[in-house]
Formats: structure tokens, sequence, C-alpha cells
């Protein structure tokens, strides 16, 4: 049986509230897609520009948890984005859903002087069913186009 919603009893202490949308276009975003597109959203590529100077990057995960990855300036590249914001590497993204992560995966990226590097963290949580649901969700994708 359904509750009367319009004189139920709500104690407002049951509640809390839902933090503000966040606007992607407001963030630093790195993201992973199924068919091995990494790219950088604006916002990022003009950070990664106006701090390093050039789309050469390292680019490392976290060795116990890909939720983390960071990008930071070095002599040492190993990824390289063009002016278009992306590259492509199928290898990362497999190793992503082997983890867990269903692509396509979402990183807030935020600068940290500290470390010298943009340190981000998936937007998202892990799943059992990453695999399957990075499928269908590329799968999606590409009928739209």
């Amino acid at each position: 049986m359904r509750k009367d919603l319009a004189t139920m009893a709500v104690n407002m202490e049951d509640y809390e509230r839902i933090p503000p949308m966040r606007r992607v276009r407001d963030a630093c975003v790195l993201r992973v897609y199924p068919d091995g597109r990494v790219a950088l959203n604006g916002k990022l590529l003009e950070e990664v520009k106006r701090k390093n100077g050039s789309l050469e990057l390292g680019f490392a995960w976290h060795k116990t948890d890909k939720r983390f990855v960071l990008l930071f300036p070095t002599e040492e590249p190993n990824y390289k984005f063009s002016p278009k914001e992306m590259c492509r590497d199928v290898e990362l993204a497999r190793a992503l859903v082997e983890d867990g992560i269903m692509l396509t995966a979402n990183y807030l990226m935020f600068w940290n002087a500290g470390a010298n590097a943009w340190v981000g963290e998936l937007d998202g949580e892990r799943s059992d069913a990453a695999l399957d649901r990075s499928i269908r969700a590329g799968t999606r994708r590409r009928k739209k186009q």
C-alpha cells in the first residue's frame, strides 16, 4: 500500500540536502571512452597549456587503485595529446574495465602544487559488470551518430 504523500508526516531532520549540481564545463575532466580515446575537456586543456606549455605529459594511475590518476609535466612524457584534446589507448581502456571501472570514465582533475601534477579521481563507482555496461554504453553512442 502506498503512503499518502500529500498528508504523511515529514520530519525534515530525516533528510539531507543534495549537493549542488556540478557543471562539467566548469571542472577539469579527463575522459576515457570505450573505444580507447583519452580526452581532456576544454577547461583541462587550457590549464595544461597554461601551466605546461605542451600537451606532452606524464600520465600515471595509482598502483593499487585506478580510480586515481595523475597528469604531470616531465622530461620523459609517456602521453601526447593532440590539439583536439585526445589520444587513443585501447590498452588503457581495457585495463580500466578489467579493474571494474565502467567506460566512459570521467576523472575530475585538480592541480596539486605540492605534487606538481593534476590529480584526478574517478567520478563514479567501480562495478562488477563494468565490461558489459561499457560495451552497451559504447554501442548506444555509435548508433546515435
